[in-house]
């Protein structure tokens, strides 16, 4: 039989072990964003057309129909996105798309021969991938806000609606589920290379940026599912999250990027993805959080139509096997 202090050594070890585990959960899951008091953007715009910062492919995205292109305020086809810069291919070419205005259609066949040629492994269930489109907004797709206009739409078709664990494991421990819907809308916003004011315990930082770009869901889904306990246990540590948009562009000449969300109870939130690492980090280091706070409000609907956030019915195949 184990003596009295060894079955309190036992314990407190367990006791250690869960804590530090609950502690990397609510480290690695989507945070708050902050308020205006907190975070403050100068909005002071580069004129249109400043160069900055390059981006663009470390392997070859064949361009298909590419007429009506245009230059992309902030963004160079010149340099290079490799694995060291940002490890996920598919995010390297998406934004090898932007960066080059790239427009037309591409089947699962082409990303698979983009994702070979890479030599990087996807975590993405690209396996349901159906086609990737992005063409030129046309009519009331060219909604105008605070100085910037939609000039390009994507639409992101999967073979159906479906539901996989999160890709980014915890200690081994995948925290969620990510839904997605059958078919995915997105709204391109160029939002130039302001400079953001971000004030932090007291003291003003500046951000220089370059390339600022949001993309905006505007029908489809793709929500953050967490698991009941863990829900139950953390509270706001854990929000299930739907996303409303994305940002990403240089910020102190560092590619960042952030997923921008909203709680069921309406909370703000959002999550950082260090591109080169292909983590989730901690609560949002400072260049993530000016980011999600400028671009969030082109995250908003279009005047005069409904929040849509969680106003979906989930059907047995959104909740179906991954």
């Amino acid at each position: 039989m184990m003596s009295w202090a060894a079955l309190r050594s036992a314990a407190f070890v367990r006791l250690v072990t869960f804590l530090a585990t609950v502690l990397v959960v609510c480290a690695l899951l989507p945070v708050p964003a902050a308020s205006p008091g907190d975070l403050s953007a100068s909005g002071v715009q580069s004129a249109p057309g400043t160069q900055s910062a390059p981006l663009a492919l470390s392997a070859p995205v064949a361009a298909a129909d590419s007429a009506g292109g245009r230059p992309v305020t902030g963004l160079s086809a010149t340099g290079l996105i490799n694995a060291a810069e940002m490890r996920e291919p598919f995010f390297r070419f998406a934004l090898g798309l932007i960066a080059t205005d790239s427009l037309g259609v591409w089947t699962r066949t082409d990303l698979d021969r983009y994702i070979a040629a890479s030599g990087e492994p996807t975590r993405l269930p690209l396996a349901r991938m159906v086609n990737v489109e992005r063409r030129v907004a046309v009519g009331a797709e060219r909604e105008r806000r605070a100085g910037s206009v939609v000039e390009r739409v994507w639409r992101i078709e999967l073979t159906e609606a479906f539901t996989v664990p999160m890709p980014y494991s915890i200690l081994g421990y995948h925290p969620g589920s990510l839904l997605f819907s059958h078919e995915v809308i997105l709204s391109e916003w160029h939002l130039g290379s302001p400079d953001l004011a971000f004030t932090i315990d007291g003291r003003e930082r500046l951000f220089t940026t370059a390339g600022l770009i949001t993309v905006r869901i505007d029908a489809g889904y793709l929500v953050l599912d967490a698991d009941g306990w863990l829900d139950a246990l953390l509270g706001k540590a854990l929000d299930d999250a739907w996303t409303v948009g994305f940002a990403f562009g240089r910020v102190n000449g560092r590619l960042v990027g952030v997923g921008i969300s909203v709680g069921r109870d309406g909370r703000k939130t959002y999550g950082e993805l260090d591109f080169a690492k292909d983590e989730v980090m901690a609560h949002g280091r400072p260049p993530a959080r000016a980011l999600n706070y400028y671009c969030r409000p082109w995250t908003a609907p279009p005047q005069g139509q409904p929040d849509r956030a969680w106003q979906f019915e989930r059907s047995e195949d959104d909740a179906g096997g991954g």
